[in-house]
């Protein structure tokens, strides 16, 4: 499940176990896209809040065996 805060537009992500959780969007750089499981755990849980230069997102999982799941991408509402 992906919801989005309508005053920050943070991005969290509610998801069965994963490797890591990627956060794209169309700004060049951006600390804090990718969250990675710890050693033999798994990601469940992630979030991200864009910067102001931030206009769309996507968020991609990655399962323990390589396979892929993804959104389309969601348009931030920013004033």
């Amino acid at each position: 499940q992906i919801t989005v805060d309508e005053e920050t537009c943070a991005v969290s992500v509610e998801t069965s176990p994963l490797q890591s959780v990627i956060f794209y969007t169309d700004s060049f750089y951006a600390p804090g896209r990718v969250v990675e499981a710890e050693e033999r755990g798994a990601v469940t849980q992630a979030s991200y809040t864009p910067t102001r230069w931030d206009h769309v997102v996507r968020v991609e999982g990655i399962d323990h065996a390589g396979k892929r799941v993804w959104s389309n991408y969601i348009k931030l509402n920013r004033e």
